[in-house]
C-alpha cells in the first residue's frame, strides 16, 4: 500500500488522552501538554488515524510507532521511510500517511473574512473565488485546504514566506502545480479534506487518481 488516510469524529477529552502522549515524541509530548483539553483530545484522535494509516502503508505493527516534530513542527516517524500529516477541524480529525511526502488538510466549511481573502489568496484566486457566488465559501475553504496541505507537505508555516497559489485553465482549478498533484476525496459532512502529494510515478487512471495504490479510508466511528 502506497497511501493511506482516514477521517473520523474526534474523541472527547478524557484521562486516556494522558496515556497517548506516551506515543509522542519529546518535542510534541512537551507542546501538545500546553494545549486545552479540547484541543489535546482533538490533535491526538488525530495522531491514533495517523498510527493507523502509517501502519497500513509500512505494514509494522502499532507497538512501531512513535510520533516526533521537527524544528518546523512537521511530524514524522523516527527512522521510518513512510511520510505522515495530520489534521483536525471542528469536531473531525483526518490522518494520511505515504511513500512519498504527503501533506492532508481538513476545513470546517465557514465564511472567510475579506480581510483574510486578501491575504491569502492572490488576484486570479480571489476572482476565481468571486466567479460563484453560490459557492465562494467552497471554494475559498478549497483554496485554504490546498495551501495548507501543501505547507505540511513542504514543513513550513502558512505565512512563512513560502505560499501555494493554485492554477486555473478557464473557470477549472487544476489540481496539480509546483511539483505536487492534490486530491480531493470525499470528507465529512459541513467539511473539506484534500491531500497534497509529491508527484506519483504509480499506475494511475486516465483522470490522475490512483488505481491500486490508494486506500480510501475511514473509520468505523465515522
Amino acid at each position: 500500500m502506497e497511501l493511506a488516510f482516514y477521517w473520523e469524529l474526534a474523541a472527547p477529552y478524557s484521562e486516556g488522552c494522558d496515556e497517548l502522549l506516551a506515543a509522542c515524541g519529546e518535542k510534541r509530548a512537551a507542546r501538545l501538554r500546553r494545549l486545552g483539553k479540547e484541543r489535546l483530545a482533538a490533535s491526538l484522535s488525530a495522531q491514533l488515524l495517523c498510527r493507523t494509516a502509517w501502519c497500513t502503508v509500512s505494514g509494522l505493527e502499532p507497538s512501531a510507532f512513535l510520533l516526533e516534530e521537527d524544528g518546523r513542527g512537521k511530524p514524522f516517524v523516527p527512522g521510518s521511510s513512510v511520510f505522515v500529516s495530520l489534521s483536525h477541524s471542528g469536531s473531525y480529525a483526518a490522518a494520511a500517511a505515504a511513500a512519498v511526502p504527503v501533506g492532508i488538510d481538513l476545513q470546517a466549511l465557514r465564511p472567510v473574512s475579506p480581510r483574510l481573502l486578501t491575504r491569502r489568496f492572490n488576484g486570479e484566486e480571489r476572482a476565481w473565488i468571486g466567479a460563484a457566488p453560490a459557492e465562494n465559501t467552497a471554494r475559498a475553504i478549497r483554496l485554504w485546504t490546498m495551501q495548507e496541505a501543501w505547507a505540511k507537505l513542504r514543513g513550513v508555516g502558512i505565512f512563512a514566506g513560502e505560499q501555494f497559489h493554485a492554477a486555473f485553465r478557464g473557470d477549472d482549478l487544476l489540481p496539480e502545480g509546483d511539483g505536487v498533484r492534490f486530491h480531493f476525496p470525499q470528507g465529512p459532512e459541513g467539511c473539506l479534506l484534500t491531500l497534497c502529494l509529491s508527484r506519483f510515478t504509480g499506475e494511475t487512471d486516465t483522470d490522475g487518481s490512483f488505481t491500486r495504490c490508494l486506500h480510501l479510508g475511514r473509520t468505523a466511528a465515522e
